[in-house]
């Protein structure tokens, strides 16, 4: 039991980690001074944000850099004549600079493309049945009954926990090309960048005046990446609460078990109490010895725990595609946990082999 108890929270743990590593790094690799702000439309309400308001809010907040709008469909995309279900996005140049958009072949999109049917293809937008990329530059795609060229193929992204979309699945068009991709093309996400200076609480507030101002009915959400780590750190201290208390309740059932072995010992080991308190062992000897006794049990215990609960966070971590990262408490936290277990479960065997009578020991069968 405490062998299970300590490899769960070890592991729990260690997978917390390594999660909150993988999303720093999309983070990171995406731009920690960029946001999203995507608005909603109140009940009954048909207003929505213009490229205008996009334009004035960027004269409006001096803390922006850029501020770009897409708008997304879901129409099937057809390949050769074979269908494929990637989203279609339609966007402005300054997109691919502030997501960080590299092309492993062609090129991206233009301002000088804006009116013209070319599409830049995410890395595994279209893929066969062994999940290679098999669109290339000058195949032609077939979104709703417009016929797009493809003039660039995207090098494979990091997804950003920040953006609505992943590149990697996503086809690009010019904004022009909006009306073609979706039924109803509104503006309910702007992908912006913000200032180095910036402050992130400031500029939240201010697109949100900015933009209820001139579009009262739109309900207004600024995500940012400092705003996004903060909440991520508040739900991992949530989960390792939870984590302890799940692990606690194996911990307990484990120390249980290592008293129950201990009384066990100190019934079938009377004869050896009574002779080592006839030549002169005090109950403090006894005591101590037990106790040693139980230590070494609860810690072979929680090192064999800790190790397989590194184990099984290697594993997740490994069939994810992440990056393993060990928690700097992982081993502290083992080796601790089960030196508690044993000093606790084991004082009362302890204390009950050194009370005993030497003469009634030493009569034991």
């Amino acid at each position: 039991c405490i062998v299970i108890g300590t490899g769960s929270v070890i592991a729990m743990s260690n997978i917390g980690v390594i999660a909150e590593k993988h999303v720093l790094e999309q983070i990171i690799a995406s731009g920690v001074n960029m946001l999203t702000i995507n608005t909603e439309q109140n009940d009954h309400s048909t207003s929505h944000l213009t490229s205008q308001d996009v334009e004035g809010l960027l004269q409006h907040v001096e803390e922006l850099d850029t501020a770009t709008p897409i708008v997304s469909g879901n129409k099937t995309i057809f390949h050769n004549g074979e269908p494929n279900y990637a989203s279609a996005i339609a966007n402005h140049p300054s997109l691919f600079e502030v997501i960080k958009l590299k092309v492993s072949q062609g090129r991206l999109l233009t301002t000088f493309d804006d009116l013209e049917l070319f599409a830049v293809v995410g890395h595994q937008a279209i893929v066969d049945k062994a999940g290679n990329n098999k669109a290339a530059v000058g195949d032609t795609l077939q979104i709703g009954d417009q016929t797009y060229t493809i003039v660039g193929i995207l090098d494979k992204a990091i997804p950003s926990p920040l953006l609505p979309i992943d590149p990697n699945q996503s086809i690009f068009v010019s904004f022009p090309n909006a009306q073609r991709i979706a039924s109803s093309p509104v503006i309910n996400t702007v992908i912006g960048q913000m200032k180095q200076t910036a402050d992130a609480d400031s500029i939240n507030g201010k697109i949100q005046s900015f933009i209820q101002t001139y579009t009262s009915a739109l309900q207004v959400k600024v995500q940012t990446a400092s705003q996004m780590i903060s909440e991520m750190n508040q739900q991992m201290r949530t989960y390792s609460l939870l984590l302890g208390a799940i692990g606690s309740i194996s911990l307990i059932v484990g120390g249980v078990g290592v008293m129950n072995v201990m009384l066990v010992s100190v019934t079938e080991r009377r004869l050896e109490i009574g002779i080592r308190m006839a030549i002169g062992a005090r109950q403090r000897d006894i005591k101590i010895m037990f106790l040693i006794e139980s230590l070494v049990l609860a810690m072979v215990g929680g090192l064999i725990g800790t190790m397989l609960g590194l184990g099984c966070s290697a594993i997740f971590a490994h069939s994810l595609g992440w990056h393993f990262a060990m928690a700097g408490y992982a081993i502290p936290l083992g080796v601790g946990v089960s030196i508690a277990v044993g000093v606790f479960f084991g004082l009362y065997p302890a204390a009950m082999a050194a009370r005993m009578n030497p003469v009634d020991a030493l009569r034991a069968d």
